[in-house]
């Protein structure tokens, strides 16, 4: 069985999102990538990056529209309420699109 892990990885990053975004494009730019597209749906924790690359199938190119959908790393956070503490999951934006770029 698989166990859970504590602390997934860029969970401390303090880059900010935007500029991940910013060279994950510049990455797939210097691909070969002609356009790039991003779809973020906050509320529903859906995004997705879509970009048109030509490539190589059976010795022929092949110009085709790829697509991936990155899974939120979801944190717990235990944030003070009063005189209680209460835990709930938190999704780190910083450190899904960090796995993102370097995955």
């Amino acid at each position: 069985m698989l166990k859970p892990i504590k602390k997934p990885p860029f969970y401390t990053t303090t880059i900010d999102p935007v500029r991940t975004k910013y060279e994950i494009e510049a990455m797939l730019k210097t691909f070969g990538a002609e356009a790039v597209q991003w779809t973020e749906i906050y509320e529903k924790q859906y995004v997705e990056v879509k970009f048109i690359m030509e490539i190589e199938v059976d010795g022929k190119p092949f110009k085709g529209v790829f697509s991936f959908k990155p899974r939120p790393l979801y944190m717990v956070k235990t944030p003070y309420r009063g005189s209680r503490q209460e835990r709930k999951g938190v999704i780190n934006w910083a450190a899904t699109y960090r796995l993102q770029k370097n995955y």
